[in-house]
Parts: C-alpha cells; structure tokens; sequence
C-alpha cells in the first residue's frame, strides 16, 4: 500500500499538466483494490476543515459497509447519519483539508461498523419534570402548554436546547421567547450536558461562558415573520418540540417544531432544523413553512450600538458585527450569512421596551417554502484571531466560499 501511494503522488506530479483530468482519475482508481474517493478541489483558495457528505446511494453495492478513511496516511473522522429514520446510514460524513486545486484520494478501508472518535458536536436538552435541579438528558420534548418563560426551578437546564462545535455553543430558550444565545468556549472538550448545573454560567467558568446579553432582541439568528412595517416574533404558538435527528464527532442536527404559529392574521406551520459541523464557529438553520410568499426575518443582538457592515462574497450575502460586546467585556463578532437569491434586505432596530429591539434584522424570501441561513459567532478567548476585524472578515468570506460547494468527487465505480 505504500508503494500504491508512492506511485500516485510521483503519478501526479509528473504528469498532472499533461494528461486530462478523467485519464488521471481512471489511473488512479486502478491502482489499488481498496475503493477510492477521488475528492477535487476546483478553486484556487487553501479550504480548512470542508465538510463533505457522501451519499449512500452514490457508493453503489458499497453502501452498505462502513469505512476507515484514509488520505496522505492520516485517517479522517467520520461517522454515519441515518436521515430519514429507516434503519440503514444513508450519509457518511467528514472534513478535509485542502490545497488550491488539490486532487486528493481518500481510501475506504471496510470495517464491520462504524469507527468510534473523539466527540467534537453535540445536541443536548436537559429536562427536570420534578423541578428539583437534577436533569436527565432527552432526545425529544414537547413543552408543556403551561411552562412560564423564566419561572423556576428550572424545567430546562440553561432554559432550553443547546448545539455546539468543539469551538462555539449555542442554546434557544424553549419558551415564549425563542430568543437564541451563545455559549463561548475556551476549551474544545464537549461541555453542555455540564452548564449550569452548579455554576454561573454567565460568569466566565473553566469551560467558557454564556457571552450574549439577548433582552428582546432576536439574539443569535432567533426567528420572526415580516407583517407589513412590524415583525412578529416566533412566539404564540400551539406546540413547540424538540428533537434529535443525530449526533456525532463531525456534525449533529436537531429539529424545533413549531405548530400554528398565530403571527398576525396567519396561522404557520414552522420546522427549523439545525446543524452544526466540527471545527467551525458557527451553526446553520433551515427553516421550512407551510405556506409560500412570507418574508421571515432573523437577526444579530445590537445592544452596543455597533454599525453593522455588509458585503456580498461566493452567492451570499453577509451582515456582521465586531468589536467589545461580549458579557466579558472583550472582543465577538457576529455574523448571519445569508444566500444571495433569497435575501430580502436588511434594516436596523432601535432599542425598544416592547417587541423586538436593538436588532441588525435580514429579510428572507422562502423559496418552495424553505429558506436558510448560518450564524457567526467568533469570540477572542476562544480564538485570538477574533480580534481583528479583519481576520474576522476573512473567516467570514472562507466561510461563504466553503457553502458554496467548491468541490466535486469522483466516486468508486461498481
């Protein structure tokens, strides 16, 4: 097998500039019987950490095992994800890092299941129906019709559902606020199913801390509906649930239900599903309506009167803050990311003491009765590159170009 590699990277280098891309691919392909993905980086930039999902259904009769991954000699973690809940994986996931231009193949060594990594997302809800302080972990809640936003004892440990990266958390208050906040890190180590059980988490603890002050803002990309010049936030609904779609070392998703939402004059029918990816700073939510042609809105906690600045990079739109707004008083900046085809526009909210204030606000246009958009959070404790602007803007912009899907895979034939 060394000898098989060396041969592909001698291969590469000396006849990469003279061959076509598909004769290379064939001779590459043939050159071991381990199956290989053939992972092509079409841009002239360094992507760090892109996410891939391959589908089971493009591995052909492959599909069903499961695989050790092996590039350049380093294995990649993976893991796979049942979606649609009939048993069988059907996406297997992982990150690599590539350079400009990069062909890069990654050996699928089978295995009898799926290998175990060190946890780097998670999914948690801890819920105490006996309101005594001791949580149970849950996979699915549906919350009482009853439970008061802010009464306690807590029926939610740190007030609702939380997702986080082994760099940056976040949590939405299961209540008639549906505002979201976020959780910053200092260590990569997962830490949730631990906040707020015996400590401050608003104070800065060995793990992090809660570094959002939300009030009635819409906090960290918290959901409204555009009503004529007002915004009616996600909040009089029938019945709100929780659920867990999966979990892993590279990604997790979950999914918040949200049934006949009275905004207005409309009742809507709401799904936000979630997900958040290993080694990144920021989560990306999918919102899928019942009905087609209403403007939602979501947005960035403005509490420090920071101009927000925007720009437009790879098919998407971005809106950020930076500077001293964090609860310790050092450097966040806060981001939405938003694609170009449905955004809406954007407008600035005032401080108010009633209905959603100090508030940078995008507008989305659903397409086909979904829309989406991902969340920023780059906190300087967490990364001191944070603290500038600038290198903020970059992982911005890397970010936008990592959505925009700048690779393609050739995938082992039957």
């Amino acid at each position: 097998m060394i000898l098989a590699n060396h041969f592909i990277r001698v291969y590469i280098t000396q006849y990469m500039k003279h061959v076509s891309l598909l004769t290379l691919l064939a001779v590459l392909c043939s050159c071991s019987q381990i199956p290989l993905l053939i992972v092509i980086n079409e841009t002239d930039e360094t992507l760090k950490a892109q996410s891939i999902v391959v589908k089971r259904s493009k591995l052909n009769i492959l599909a069903e095992s499961y695989f050790r991954l092996i590039a350049n000699e380093t294995e990649l973690p993976s893991q796979y994800d049942d979606t649609d809940g009939d048993g069988q994986w059907d996406g297997m996931a992982f990150q690599v890092d590539l350079e400009p231009n990069q062909v890069m193949t990654i050996e699928l060594n089978p295995v009898d299941g799926p290998v175990s990594y060190p946890m780097k997302t998670g999914i948690h809800l801890g819920y105490s129906p006996e309101r005594n302080n001791q949580f149970t972990s849950v996979d699915e809640n549906t919350m009482p019709a009853e439970h008061v936003a802010q009464s306690t004892p807590f029926l939610y440990q740190f007030e609702g559902p939380g997702w986080e990266s082994n760099l940056v958390g976040f949590r939405t208050y299961f209540d008639s606020r549906n505002g979201k906040d976020i959780f910053g890190k200092t260590t990569e180590e997962i830490t949730l199913p631990g906040v707020g059980t015996g400590e401050n988490y608003h104070e800065l603890q060995a793990w992090g801390m809660d570094v959002l002050k939300v009030g009635n803002s819409l906090g960290a990309g918290a959901l409204a509906l555009k009503s004529g010049d007002s915004l009616i936030r996600l909040s009089e609904v029938g019945e709100q649930a929780f659920n867990v779609v999966f979990e892993g070392p590279v990604r997790s998703r979950t999914e918040l239900t949200y049934t006949d939402w009275k905004a207005g004059s409309k009742t809507i029918q709401l799904k936000e599903t979630i997900e958040i990816w290993a080694n990144k700073m920021y989560y990306q939510s999918t919102i899928a309506v019942d009905s087609e042609g209403d403007t939602l809105a979501t947005g960035i906690v403005n509490l420090h009167d920071m101009k927000s600045k925007e720009l437009s990079s790879a098919g998407h739109q971005l809106i950020y803050t930076h500077g001293v707004q964090s609860e310790n008083k050092d450097v966040l900046g806060m981001a939405l990311i938003l694609p170009e085809a449905e955004f809406a526009g954007s407008q600035s909210i005032a401080k108010k003491d009633k209905g959603i204030g100090s508030t940078e606000v995008a507008f989305l246009n659903s397409t086909d009765g979904t829309t989406s958009f991902v969340f920023v959070a780059g906190w300087e404790l967490t990364d001191e590159t944070m603290n500038s602007q600038a290198s903020f803007k970059d992982y911005l912009i890397q970010t936008a170009s990592e959505l925009n899907s700048p690779i393609s895979i050739k995938y082992p034939e039957k």
